[in-house]
């Protein structure tokens, strides 16, 4: 198995992929809804939340 240390996302690690894909999901949508109207306060967030990925 392939150990926890060499993946970069070691705390996703313990959550199951369809619980990811899920989030990523709802993240998506989210982001789609806020574009357009909130598209520059959208970007902020993106970039903020980047880093913490």
């Amino acid at each position: 198995p392939p150990l926890p240390q060499e993946e970069p996302a070691a705390p996703f690690q313990n959550v199951p992929q369809k619980a990811k894909e899920k989030k990523k999901g709802i993240f998506s949508n989210f982001l789609r809804k806020s574009t357009g109207e909130k598209r520059k306060k959208s970007s902020g967030k993106v970039k903020l939340f980047s880093p913490r990925r």
